[in-house]
């Protein structure tokens, strides 16, 4: 019986020290497409969508080895990009910068498969009005591209 006790006390302890707090952040989180991943970014100044676009104009690049892939900077709509499954496997980060402007913007990051399958990733943050023009979350998310699995993880 005493040898019982001692089990279930070392049991006991390894799925304690298994379930540590000091966790690096949220899991990740994995979609799974073989027709690839659209990456949307929208913002808010505090009033309507075509005032945001008007007051704010922030763009997105896509990163991959310290080289942009792509990048999406329209000054008329929100902005999106395509992350097309014949881009190599590798580690992908998505840079949000602010790139005129002078309002306080609240953005969020959507990544949904393309096929449509009911995933998705949603990401948001604030520049606040010292932040304004110029500044970069740089990297915001990372996304791993393995063949047709893309596990993405938020940065900042």
């Amino acid at each position: 019986m005493k040898k019982l006790a001692i089990l279930f006390v070392l049991v006991v302890a390894i799925i304690a020290l298994g379930c540590n707090s000091d966790d690096d952040g949220p899991s990740p989180f994995v979609i799974v497409d073989d027709e690839g991943v659209l990456i949307l970014l929208e913002w808010s100044t505090g009033s309507g969508l075509q005032q945001a676009i008007d007051n704010a104009d922030l763009d997105m690049d896509l990163i991959l080895d310290n080289n942009v892939i792509r990048t999406s900077a329209s000054s008329t709509s929100f902005e999106e990009i395509t992350f097309e499954p014949s881009f190599p496997n590798g580690n992908y980060d998505i840079d949000i910068n602010y790139f005129s402007g002078e309002e306080a913007v609240d953005f969020t990051v959507f990544v949904n498969p393309i096929s449509g399958e009911n995933q998705n990733f949603v990401a948001a943050e604030s520049f606040s009005m010292e932040q304004a023009r110029g500044a970069v979350f740089s990297p915001f998310l990372n996304i791993i591209k393995v063949d047709s699995t893309y596990t993405i993880s938020r940065i900042n």
